[in-house]
């Protein structure tokens, strides 16, 4: 077997060489979310609202032994949550798309 004596190039001058082929200069710009993703978000965040919110209800109602009670208090109270947060995160577009 042969060793190459050339020394090889360092992280930095790869890095550099890979944006010049990708065209990347300086900083990359992140595309921003299209409509679509920003309503899959909202929908994501109300159903872990109610689901988090209506499962420790649950494991409530397990451990102190009592009926569906915190089971419905805590997925009331998830439901509310995730109306708010979707009021909050519309506001908030609403407030962006003005500009």
């Amino acid at each position: 077997m042969t060793e190459s004596k050339k020394p090889l190039p360092s992280l930095e001058s790869l890095q550099q060489r890979i944006d010049e082929v990708k065209g990347v200069s300086g900083v990359e710009k992140q595309a921003p979310a299209g409509n679509v993703g920003k309503a899959m978000n909202m929908a994501v965040e109300f159903v872990a609202a109610a689901a988090v919110a209506g499962a420790g209800g649950y494991f409530l109602d397990d451990w102190l032994g009592t009926s569906p009670l915190f089971f419905i208090l805590g997925f009331l109270l998830g439901f509310a949550t995730g109306v708010y947060n979707l009021m909050r995160a519309s506001k908030k577009e609403q407030e962006t798309n003005e500009n």
